[in-house]
């Protein structure tokens, strides 16, 4: 899959998260595969947040630059927890 954007939203599709990737189904599956630490290797606020996730979207970019700079003001304009 190609670079982008994700979001995480909990059951009333508030967003609780936005994250960049590389590589999109690599990064998101890397929060909910089940031999991964979360805690250890992400800390335990973003544990924590998994346990309130409902859905994730995503966004295509056509390079890693563009997911930079949609993130950065995505993140200006929505404000996520």
């Amino acid at each position: 899959m190609s670079p982008g954007l994700y979001y995480m939203k909990d059951s009333a599709g508030t967003v609780l998260y936005i994250g960049k990737a590389g590589n999109l189904r690599s990064r998101v599956a890397s929060y909910f595969q089940p031999s991964a630490d979360i805690v250890s290797n992400r800390g335990p606020k973003i544990a924590e947040m998994l346990t309130k996730v409902a859905a994730v979207d995503y966004i295509e970019t056509k390079d890693e630059v563009e997911a930079v700079l949609n993130e950065a003001r995505l993140i200006k304009d929505i404000r996520p927890p």
